[in-house]
């Protein structure tokens, strides 16, 4: 769980730096950070056993949706984040954790803790069959430059569904989209 490598669960620094903001958190908002632990909670949880092995799309999601939750918290003024999941008509079934992984990897590798904004947009879209994943991260002053190894790190985490791995990089904005088919 500890591994410094793109398929580790969760990196360390945000389960130190999540568990650290709950706790100030329970002097000011006591609901909210009851409700912070608890998605903390279950995304260990996910992480340990259910996101090992044959999951889903749907289940990815639910726990990226957690993980960005606190990643708000985390870095409070710093990150703007919109999420557009819609519901989904198929399971898209996973042979691991796929979004969890590489969203953090995008998070890493682009540097959101360390610029002074970032807006963020997560969504999916459903069409003819397939599911994609967008993710879309503009920041200020301006965006680490440089696609990432995704087509690599989803060889490496064995996913067969992912049939497309696209991403775009200009000035100040990373787009990566994965499009999935309902096999793998």
């Amino acid at each position: 769980m500890f591994e410094k490598n793109a398929e580790a669960p969760l990196n360390p620094h945000f389960l130190f730096n999540s568990m650290n903001a709950i706790r100030y958190m329970i002097f000011e908002n006591q609901d909210l950070a009851s409700d912070l632990l608890g998605k903390l909670a279950e995304l260990i949880r996910y992480q340990l056993n259910d996101g090992v092995g044959n999951t889903s799309v749907s289940d990815d999601l639910t726990q990226l949706a957690h993980l960005l939750d606190l990643e708000a918290l985390r870095l409070e003024e710093r990150i703007t984040i919109t999420k557009q999941f819609t519901k989904l008509s198929n399971p898209y079934p996973l042979a691991c954790s796929l979004l969890l992984p590489v969203v953090e990897y995008v998070f890493i590798k682009k540097d959101i803790y360390s610029v002074s904004h970032n807006e963020l947009l997560v969504s999916t879209n459903e069409t003819g069959g397939a599911l994609t994943f967008t993710l879309k991260l503009t920041q200020t002053p301006k965006i680490k430059s440089g696609d990432l190894p995704l087509n690599e790190l989803i060889a490496k985490l064995g996913l067969g569904n992912v049939c497309n791995a696209t991403q775009t990089c200009d000035a100040t904005t990373y787009t990566m989209e994965l499009t999935f088919n309902n096999e793998y």
